[in-house]
């Protein structure tokens, strides 16, 4: 059951990165000289979907084609997260605004899974 749910959570992962990959390493690029990103600041790509994640078990909804766009604020907000984040550059505070960053992404992962309705009527 475990190894199920693991595999699930890893496939609908990877087809996530698929879409984040190119606006995600295109800010990274321009971003890099002046940002300075530490290696830790990778959660923002598993922790937010991890949440979108669990609330698809913690609040189930039945299946549907809505569910095949359900990540997608994570995948529009994440590349804007992270140009916020190259704002703060060398700045005292660039820690902090990464957290607050994986947080409120955190909370796009919650409203996006209540949000996006399950079945759209399409059968």
């Amino acid at each position: 059951m475990f190894l199920e749910g693991l595999e699930v959570f890893l496939f609908l992962w990877l087809h996530q990165l698929v879409f984040l990959a190119i606006p995600s390493f295109l800010v990274f690029w321009f971003t890099r000289r002046f940002a300075h990103y530490e290696i830790w600041e990778c959660i923002v790509f598993l922790i937010p979907f991890a949440t979108w994640f669990s609330m698809l078990h913690l609040y189930p909804k039945p299946s549907g084609l809505g569910n095949l766009y359900d990540w997608l604020p994570l995948v529009i907000a994440l590349p804007i997260a992270m140009a916020l984040r190259a704002f703060a550059g060398k700045s005292q505070w660039k820690r902090l605004t990464s957290i607050m960053l994986v947080l409120g992404l955190c909370l796009i992962a919650i409203w996006a899974h209540f949000h996006f309705p399950s079945d759209n009527g399409l059968r």
